[in-house]
């Protein structure tokens, strides 16, 4: 029976009702690997011979919604924006009750440390940042657009606040940047592409203009995987970024300069974007924190000419604090009425133990099955992890049931292909050949394929609003992804691109469904493995653990975030992440330009 209590805390929740039993089994990907010639020309044809294109959406399983009888028993879904109104507290956000203060690992603490002792200074900093990246930007391929005049004019009034000791707060000096599939007035955007999307006139996105309004020096745009299509971070058209953690590797995508340039110490704070997994994927093969929000909390991602019902914006980072206060600034509601933004209340202020802590246990879900499908070396330090969650006598482990994830999974990548096909106007011919591949097999998809999809979008919100209702302030965990690492082929890779559908599904296991119900979600290191099968021999891989809460419970998942940095930084030297090899300390350079 429905429990109107919780309804009432809600606009759009949904009915809680069990979804059917059903048994998870890990499927591997039959879906032809092409790289180099073979992948250009395997395009070319797929692109030009519906049938051929057709035959690939068949063979990546994308029928199966169709056998599913149980869909005819529900409407579809096609918003899965949930918006919390029962107990937030709608005065003004307050930044400044953050427990910062003795966490040494934030980048944000320590600048504005630096600037009030008058160590160095906004200026410096800016100065430094732009000699470091004028460096090697060709060789890193991170920074796609810098507007050097504005950094610099950004740098002079930051530091003019600061000598006269008037700092607008804790973003005031900071260095940040975003991804290239966000507005920013006065830089063109790409989407990682060589097509122009730049609209006349186009405004800055609210939730960056927000961390500009709180004195975040915005540097410029970050390289991005093409049209955010995959989740590797390979581009051969704008470069692929370096993993810091391991140049063997790939960096993650499609956010992944954001996840490399926080990675190696370049900059504190960015901004990525997450239709599935884009934000997570990257932060957990780069080592550092990555939150998802709620579907529409932060607003919409811009990039696309439709409203993407997967796509959220959200914020990236070394470290808790500085992931929890880029996102309790940049989760101000939209007062200008674009989009559902408008309706949330700012997000409460949170100390380090969470005003909205409660008396008794969090619960953790698990999946058994669903969880257990990730490689080894990932599961050992995923269950280590929760051992120190149980240990800290806040949560307790519990065994949840989660219907229909291969099918929902199928139905979120055919959702987000379907909705990403009307932004890349004209003929897919326009793009590199794996994402042409991708366009082209998406187009395949039918409306009555569209339908079910929302469907199953329905039923699984429904049965996670079951969850949700039979256990108040539940997170579900998993790892981030159940693969160790994206190891790089090889150099051919990242001169004309990869096309690896098994993979990407491989990588996509566990993160897309927050994408898809609309739920918010965060990845948090926990520690690096080696694999000992094909990868033996190619160093440590970063491992990620992910929670996924209730509609609006972005709070739970920072108290849940703080618990489990302190495993991460516990015990050995530097914690259980340390520092890549070519890690920058920008603080320490700016100091030097004194």
């Amino acid at each position: 029976m429905e429990s109107p209590t919780r309804r009432d805390q809600f606009i759009n929740y949904p009915s809680p009702v069990q979804g059917p039993k059903t048994t998870y089994k890990y499927i591997p990907g039959t879906n032809p690997v092409l790289s180099g010639l073979p992948l250009t020309i395997a395009s070319s044809l797929v692109t030009n011979l519906g049938p051929l294109a057709g035959l690939f959406w068949s063979n990546a399983g994308f029928g199966v919604l169709r056998k599913l009888d149980i869909l005819n028993d529900y409407e579809p879904r096609y918003d899965p924006t949930v918006i919390p109104i029962g107990d937030e507290d709608h005065s003004t956000r307050n930044t400044s009750e953050i427990d910062h203060a003795g966490n040494h690992q934030s980048g944000i603490y320590n600048y504005g440390a630096a600037y009030r002792s008058n160590a160095t200074t906004p200026r410096n900093v800016v100065e430094a940042l732009l000699e470091l990246i004028g460096k090697d930007t060709s060789k890193r391929h991170e920074f796609v657009s810098i507007n050097d005049e504005e950094v610099i004019a950004a740098a002079d009034a930051s530091t003019q606040r600061h000598r006269e000791g008037k700092p607008i707060g804790l973003l005031d000096g900071i260095p940040v940047a975003v991804k290239d599939e966000v507005h920013l007035r006065n830089h063109p955007q790409n989407l990682g592409s060589a097509q122009d999307f730049t609209k006349p006139q186009q405004d800055t996105t609210w939730c960056v203009r927000k961390w500009q309004e709180a004195g975040a020096i915005v540097i410029g745009k970050l390289n991005m995987h093409e049209l955010g299509l995959d989740t590797s971070g390979n581009n051969p058209i704008t470069g692929t970024p370096p993993n810091p953690q391991n140049p063997n590797f790939y960096p993650g995508g499609s956010s992944s300069a954001s996840a490399t340039t926080v990675s190696r110490g370049l900059l504190p704070l960015t901004l990525g974007c997450d239709g599935g997994g884009s934000i997570r994927i990257p932060s957990n093969y780069c080592g550092i924190y990555g939150l998802k929000p709620t579907h529409n909390r932060v607003g919409r991602s811009p990039a696309t000419n439709i409203a993407s019902s997967t796509s959220v914006i959200g914020p990236m980072a070394r470290c808790m604090t500085d992931l929890e206060l880029g996102y309790r600034v940049m989760a101000a509601p939209d007062i200008e009425g674009k989009g559902a933004s408008a309706m949330f209340a700012p997000p409460r202020p949170m100390s380090k133990a969470g005003s909205n802590a409660a008396s008794k246990k969090r619960v953790l879900g698990i999946c058994r099955q669903w969880f257990d499908c990730a490689d080894p070396p990932v599961l050992n330090l995923c269950h280590a992890a929760l051992a120190h969650f149980e240990s800290s006598g806040d949560y307790e482990i519990i065994d949840i049931d989660l219907p229909l994830l291969h099918e929902g999974q199928l139905a979120h990548a055919l959702t987000i292909l379907t909705e990403i096909l009307p932004s890349a106007t004209g003929s897919p011919h326009r793009f590199t050949a794996p994402t042409s591949l991708t366009l082209s097999v998406g187009a395949r998809t039918t409306a009555l394929d569209f339908l079910l999809a929302q469907k199953l979008r329905n039923l699984l919100m429904q049965h996670l609003s079951h969850l949700f209702h039979s256990h108040p302030g539940l997170l579900i965990v998993t790892p981030t992804t159940p693969n160790l690492g994206w190891k790089i082929g090889g150099p051919g890779e990242l001169v004309r691109g990869l096309s690896d559908a098994n993979m990407s599904v491989r990588s996509m296991t566990y993160v897309w469904l927050a994408n898809f119900v609309g739920c918010p979600a965060i990845s948090i290191p926990v520690g690096k493995a080696v694999d000992e099968g094909e990868g033996k021999g190619l160093g440590e891989v970063p491992v990620g653990l992910m929670a996924m809460g209730e509609w609006g419970d972005e709070g739970g998942l920072i108290e849940w975030g703080r618990v489990g940095e302190e495993y991460a930084m516990g015990g050995e030297e530097g914690g259980k992440m340390g520092r890549p090899a070519d890690w920058v300390d920008v603080l320490e350079v700016a100091k030097g330009m004194r």
